[in-house]
């Protein structure tokens, strides 16, 4: 499968269907599996390229000390540079929905449209925001660097399950298995670099965002 240049890394992604483009940003810490029982459906229609963002999947860590929802949405032009595409669809959720609005907002021309999946327009919107963040937001990168990624993980699954119980993992378990999988292969350095993305991700200016836009929220 193609590994596209793009800034200082190397992005591997997949192209399936024919159509207008449409792309599609996977969650924290998970992959561009994460879209597979999508694409059957979308290609039929839709050119459908997902790709594992910097840090996660088969592109895996980088150099990059900081990162920020604008780096990745500046890995998403290159990558749109590299396939030759000049418009598209872009679709992400969590944190895949707050590098599209990042880039929507820089792009603007570049969206023919804008699915927003279980996102965040800015993670201290609200003084509940800020006060969880304040609380608890600052200390996930560095119990990440003091556990490691693979315990912290196995933690936050067992506090998951303590505080919210079961039926918040869904119902089924080849999820929950690809989820857990996903997070504990995680680079710990990578891990941390992006919950300070997550956690530090302020918003962008919603005004300049001009393509017709769909808010899922379940």
């Amino acid at each position: 499968m193609p590994r596209v240049k793009t800034n200082d890394i190397q992005t591997y992604c997949e192209v399936q269907g024919e159509g207008p483009p449409l792309i599609l940003l996977h969650g924290g810490f998970a992959d561009l599996r994460m879209w597979q029982p999508q694409i059957s459906a979308f290609a039929q229609n839709y050119q459908v390229i997902t790709y594992d963002l910097r840090g996660h999947g088969q592109t895996g860590p980088s150099e990059v000390r900081r990162y920020s929802a604008h780096l990745f949405a500046s890995d998403l032009e290159g990558l749109l540079q590299q396939l030759g595409i000049n418009q598209a669809i872009v679709c992400g959720l969590s944190l895949g929905g707050m590098v599209a609005q990042a880039y929507a907002a820089l792009h603007p021309e570049r969206i023919a449209a804008l699915i927003l999946c279980d996102t965040a327009v800015s993670t201290t919107l609200t003084w509940n925001d800020k006060l969880q963040t304040y609380l608890m937001g600052w200390s996930l990168s560095p119990s990440v660097r003091l556990i490691g990624a693979r315990r912290f993980v196995d933690y936050a699954f067992w506090f998951a399950r303590i505080t919210r119980g079961e039926a918040w993992f869904g119902q089924n378990a080849q999820v929950q298995e690809y989820v857990r999988e996903c997070m504990r292969s995680v680079d710990t350095n990578e891990m941390a670099k992006l919950y300070q993305l997550i956690v530090g991700f302020a918003g962008v200016d919603l005004e300049k965002i001009k393509a017709p836009t769909l808010v899922l929220n379940g």
